[in-house]
């Protein structure tokens, strides 16, 4: 299914616009485990979404608008995927913290691990793409 070209920049902008605002408040709770779990299961499922419209739109070639010009770029995902790693990283690091815990936390934590996975796989794969699409064309 063809996703519109203005429908695809209109909902990136606005994942990485909430995305920022979700890391802001990500780092302003880090103390508080409940919300840090919380907030980083939530970047990381918008990541995921921003991911999946982005290969949308390498599949589509829709590579003429402002917003799709910069994610056409290999070091875009590249940036993405270090962005995941480091999120990966401070889990692990709040992990070792806390430990799992029971309740409503371990669902956040546990699908905190799954969306960082899948998204760091659909961007890495993504990437390896964009790769070599960018050097097939030479």
């Amino acid at each position: 299914m063809k996703v519109p070209k203005l429908f695809t920049e209109i909902i990136l902008s606005a994942i990485f616009l909430v995305m920022l605002s979700l890391t802001l408040v990500f780092f302003y709770n880090f103390n508080d485990s409940f919300l840090f779990y919380k907030n980083l299961k939530t970047i990381l499922l918008s990541l995921l979404i921003a991911g999946v419209l982005i290969g949308n739109t390498f599949k589509a070639n829709l590579k003429s608008e402002l917003i799709l010009k910069i994610f056409s770029s290999p070091l875009s995902t590249l940036i993405l995927i270090f962005l995941i790693i480091f999120f990966l990283a401070l889990f692990i690091n709040r992990l070792i913290y806390t430990g799992f815990v029971s309740g409503e936390m371990i669902y956040h934590q546990i699908s905190a691990i799954i969306l960082g996975l899948i998204s760091l796989g659909l961007f890495i794969y993504l990437h390896v793409n964009n790769v070599k699409s960018k050097s097939n064309v030479a």
